[in-house]
């Protein structure tokens, strides 16, 4: 199997967002000019302040998340605050901080990933109670109502982690190893959702998990899957949790031989798909970032003007991407410039 090209392994994305990081500053990434026009969409109807307090552009999932957020902008008419942390090594911390200066500036509405249920559930709260409208997305399906959001728009990581099992399953790997590159609540609940598929087949589904530290140094994750597939020989599966890790294991397995290790991912980026094309990994199950973006400022806007919200969760996961359908997913990732993950 070849080996991937640099330029199909994480291209990064520009690290716009250390300005971002004291929230004070207006206009740091929106849908169009902060209270300016919304680039060609709808007029600009006046929604009040909306923070979208997201991933950092240097994640190769950001882009497509964005790229959502700016279209329903300008569909809707209406301007928003895209920020984060500089990386995520310091998670809690950092969003603890940026949420507590975003319920400061009193928005109308706080977008949120919740990487971490049990640990933001009571800053969601304190905004609800501030009568913030709080759009979640991404990460914290399971507990969306209970702690106070409108609404949810995103995967749901158990149903994810079925469907990465299944196909695992499928390409032939039993003994499994679950690579969870930020340690988060919603990614151990993804290789959950695997085990208890794998498990139920006979199987067995391990996990491996990589320091935040390394979540962004493709070659330090490189060497954490290899470390691990060197010190357990019995492995004969993968299961990454991102494309770009999954185009790293791709790479550990080379490095060391293994060419009967069978690889797949949870998550698109180009790499991931053109590997797919290539045969050196077996799928990509898509949870459609672009969805996640559009659908929780979509969610905020209508609530704050028209009061109204969705009564379940936006399901946004679980699309299988495999040779059968992999030349139209690339055909729709270049034409329009990461809408499916990262470039």
């Amino acid at each position: 199997m070849s080996t991937p090209e640099k330029a199909t392994r994480r291209r990064g994305l520009p690290l716009v967002l250390v300005a971002c990081l004291g929230l004070g500053l207006a206009g740091c990434g929106s849908g169009g000019k902060a209270g300016g026009d919304a680039g060609g969409g709808a007029p600009v109807k006046d929604d009040g302040l909306i923070i979208d307090l997201s991933i950092p552009l240097s994640q190769p999932f950001a882009g497509a998340v964005k790229m959502g957020s700016d279209d329903a902008a300008k569909a809707l008419g209406t301007t928003y605050q895209y920020t984060a942390p500089p990386d995520l090594s310091n998670m809690v911390p950092d969003y603890t901080r940026l949420f507590n200066e975003a319920i400061a500036r009193k928005p109308k509405a706080i977008l949120f990933i919740n990487f971490n249920p049990e640990v933001f559930a009571p800053l969601i709260r304190k905004a609800a109670d501030a009568g913030i409208a709080v759009s979640l997305y991404n990460s914290g399906s399971h507990t969306f109502r209970d702690v106070g959001a409108i609404g949810y728009a995103g995967e749901e990581p158990i149903s994810q982690g079925r469907a990465a099992g299944r196909a695992a399953l499928a390409s032939g790997a039993k003994t499994i190893v679950c690579v969870n590159h930020l340690a988060t609540e919603e990614l151990e609940r993804r290789c959950a959702g695997a085990r208890e598929v794998v498990e139920a087949a006979g199987g067995s589904v391990d996990e491996l998990n990589i320091p935040p530290a390394d979540s962004t140094n493709d070659e330090a994750i490189t060497r954490d899957i290899q470390g691990y597939l060197k010190s357990h020989d019995d492995i004969d599966g993968v299961i990454a949790l991102g494309g770009n890790i999954a185009t790293d294991a791709v790479l550990a397995r080379e490095n060391l031989g293994k060419s009967d290790v069978r690889i797949g991912t949870t998550d698109v980026s180009t790499g991931a798909l053109e590997a797919v094309k290539r045969g050196d990994l077996d799928y990509v199950i898509d949870q459609q970032p672009y969805l996640q973006g559009y659908y929780a400022l979509q969610t905020a806007v209508q609530y704050l003007r028209y009061g109204i919200k969705p009564n379940n969760a936006i399901d946004t996961g679980g699309l299988i991407v495999d040779k059968t359908n992999v030349d139209r997913t690339l055909e729709i990732q270049q034409r329009y410039d990461g809408i499916r993950g990262a470039q």
